[in-house]
C-alpha cells in the first residue's frame, strides 16, 4: 500500500501530558529518524512496536505493510520531525519542572544535567519512549552518550560531563550509569530509586518524599535512654556531643555503633534522637513487599539522602551497614582492600 503523500500527526490517544507530547514526540523521532531506529521499526517485512505505529498514526500500515512503503514512511516520519523541530518544543510536565526547580535549591545543576535529568525522567517514566529507544539496540557507554547529545542537542563532550564521576548528578547518585555491560538505553542508566520517575511526574510534594521508597522517615519509640542503663556513661558524653554537633551546623558528623543482631542499636538510635528532639530518617533495607534492597541501592540512596538533606537537622540511619561493607562493593568506607590499607 503506497500513498505518497503520506502525511503524519500524532495522536492523543496515549497518556501523554498535553504540554510534553511533541517534546517527547521530538525525540522519538530524533531515534528513529536520525540515530537509525528505522532500521528496527520498519524492516523489510514489518512493522515493530504497535504503541508507536498507533503513536505516529500508522494502523493502516500495520496489517497492510509492503516494503515499498518503507521510504515513504521514513520520509512521512522525517517530515514530522522537521515540523516539531520548527516548533522547538521546549515545556514538559509542570509538576516535573516544579520538583527539577526545588531540587536546583538543594543541588546546583547546569542546564545541560537538566536537560538530560529531564530526559532520564522521561525515559523511566514512559513505556513508549522506553520503546523507542529499545529500536536503537544494546548500546556501550559511548553510544549511549553520543545518541543522548543528538537526541538532546548538546556537544558529546558536555553529555560525557554529565555522567563522569565529578557530575553533581553521578555524585550525589540520582543517575547511574551502568559502564560493565551493553544494555538498552532504559537500564543503561539509573535513577535515584524505582520510584522516583513516578514521584518526579504526579506528586507536588516536598522534594525528600520522591525517594520514599528507600529513604524513609522513621516511627517513634516507647524507649527511652532510661533504658539503656549500661551505656549511661557513653551516652553522657554522646548525647552533649550530637547536640552541639546540630546547634553548630557541623556537618560529617558520624557515629558508629556496634553490636550483635537484636541488641537494641536501632532503638537506641530512635530513643537519642527523640531525647535531642530532631527528625530520624533510615536508608531503608528492605523495599515495600519486604524483599531486601541489595548494597549498592541502598549506598546510593544514603548519597542522595546526604544531598537532600543537607542542608536541614536531621539524624540519618544506615542500619545493617554490614550489606555495603562487602568485597563486591566499595560501601561507605571504600573497599576492603583500601580500608586495610
Amino acid at each position: 500500500m503506497i500513498d505518497t503523500n503520506l502525511k503524519l500527526t500524532i495522536s492523543d490517544t496515549y497518556h501523554i501530558e498535553p504540554e510534553s507530547r511533541d517534546l517527547v514526540a521530538g525525540w522519538m523521532l530524533t531515534m528513529i529518524v536520525k540515530l537509525g531506529g528505522h532500521k528496527e521499526f520498519i524492516s523489510d517485512r514489518h512493522m515493530s512496536y504497535d504503541d508507536l505505529i498507533e503513536f505516529f498514526g500508522l494502523e493502516s500500515y500495520r496489517d497492510d505493510y509492503d516494503r515499498d512503503d518503507r521510504p515513504v514512511i521514513i520520509k512521512a516520519l522525517n517530515d514530522l520531525k522537521h515540523t516539531i523541530d520548527a516548533i522547538n518544543p521546549k515545556t514538559s510536565c509542570v509538576i516535573l519542572e516544579k520538583n527539577i526547580n526545588k531540587l536546583c535549591k538543594i543541588i546546583e545543576l547546569t542546564p545541560v544535567e537538566i536537560d538530560v535529568f529531564r530526559f532520564c525522567i522521561y525515559l523511566h517514566y514512559y513505556e513508549l519512549l522506553e520503546n523507542a529507544a529499545r529500536l536503537l539496540n544494546d548500546m556501550t557507554s559511548d553510544k549511549f552518550e553520543y545518541c543522548l547529545s543528538v537526541i538532546l542537542g548538546h556537544p558529546r563532550k558536555v553529555v560525557k560531563e554529565v555522567f563522569s564521576s565529578r557530575s553533581t548528578l553521578v555524585k550525589n547518585s540520582f543517575l547511574t550509569i551502568d559502564r560493565g555491560s551493553s544494555n538498552s538505553m532504559r537500564r543503561k542508566v539509573d535513577i535515584a530509586s524505582n520510584g522516583f520517575a513516578d514521584k518526579m511526574m504526579s506528586s507536588d510534594d516536598d522534594i525528600e518524599e520522591m525517594i520514599r521508597d528507600v529513604v524513609r522517615r522513621c516511627e517513634k519509640t516507647s524507649l527511652t535512654l532510661e533504658d539503656y542503663p549500661h551505656l549511661s556513661q557513653q551516652l553522657e558524653i554522646l548525647v552533649p556531643y550530637m547536640r552541639h554537633s546540630i546547634e553548630d551546623k557541623i556537618s560529617g558528623t558520624n557515629i558508629l555503633l556496634y553490636g550483635r543482631p537484636g541488641t537494641g542499636k536501632t532503638e537506641l538510635v530512635k530513643a537519642i534522637a527523640q531525647e535531642i528532639n530532631i527528625n530520624l530518617y533510615e536508608v531503608s533495607y528492605a523495599d515495600d513487599d519486604e524483599d531486601p534492597i541489595e548494597g549498592t541501592k541502598r549506598l546510593r540512596a544514603y548519597r542522595t539522602a546526604q544531598s537532600l538533606f543537607s542542608k536541614k537537622p536531621i539524624i540519618l540511619m544506615f542500619d545493617e551497614i554490614e550489606d555495603v561493607i562487602s568485597a563486591e562493593t566499595d560501601g561507605l568506607f571504600g573497599s576492603k582492600k583500601r580500608q586495610s590499607n
